[in-house]
């Protein structure tokens, strides 16, 4: 074998062992990147179940929530972060926390933190207050009786809302302050108007003629007469 065969035969072989090498490195940064992306997931997933695991020990460590409804937005005793809820019985004065105050309705049910009096966050569900009825109404107040309650209540009332009742009108209030919440339809008016206008003729009502006459005479108007006083007020 000459020289120049034994050159050849060497760099060949070098030439095959480059190139084993180069295709296992190669197969090794495949299984080292499907390695670090299985590790990089096994680590995202095990964050976010220590993640739930967290948040279920902290509802679990956290006091039950307060449920209220908000009585009263605006007052002197009260500045521009602060509402009144009631729960049950008793009024409770409470930050607005991260909730917006604007968007916070009388009678609006909310959940707040037993600790620091702070709203969590609003309800969808609203508190629709009891039925009274406006017994007085007294220097721009109105004098109440709710159902069931033997004694009679003073309470405030927006002009405008005391411009809209008369003695006998009912309203919604919201205890336990008792705020006037909306004007109800007056149900005793209501009941005496017809719910629909009868369509029946004199002439099919039998027996009541001597009735009928009589009516006609008293309530209803002759086409004379509606002439004559149109005639008088033109003069």
């Amino acid at each position: 074998m000459t020289n120049d065969e034994v050159d050849e035969k060497v760099s060949r072989s070098a030439e095959d062992t480059r190139d084993e090498f180069e295709e296992k490195m190669d197969r090794l940064r495949r299984q080292y990147e499907r390695d670090l992306h299985s590790f990089r997931y096994e680590i995202e997933e095990r964050e976010y179940r220590l993640k739930a695991y967290e948040d279920k020990f902290n509802k679990i460590k956290q006091p039950p929530l307060l449920y209220a409804y908000v009585v009263r937005k605006e007052g002197p005793d009260m500045d521009g972060n602060q509402v009144v809820v009631a729960r049950a019985t008793e009024l409770l004065k409470v930050s607005t926390g991260l909730v917006d105050k604007a968007q916070l309705a009388i009678g609006q049910y909310v959940w707040v933190h037993p600790q620091t009096y702070a709203i969590v966050e609003g309800s969808g569900v609203r508190n629709e207050g009891v039925i009274a009825k406006v017994v007085d109404m007294i220097d721009g107040k109105l004098v109440i009786s709710v159902e069931g309650d033997m004694e009679k209540r003073l309470v405030a009332s927006d002009k405008g809302t005391y411009k809209k009742l008369k003695p006998g009108f009912q309203v919604s209030v919201l205890p336990p302050t008792m705020e006037v919440l909306d004007v109800l339809p007056n149900l005793e008016v209501k009941s005496l108007l017809l719910g629909e206008k009868p369509n029946v003729a004199y002439s099919q009502i039998g027996g009541l003629a001597e009735m009928i006459e009589r009516i006609k005479d008293v309530v209803v108007i002759r086409g004379d007469v509606v002439d004559i006083i149109r005639l008088a007020m033109r003069l």
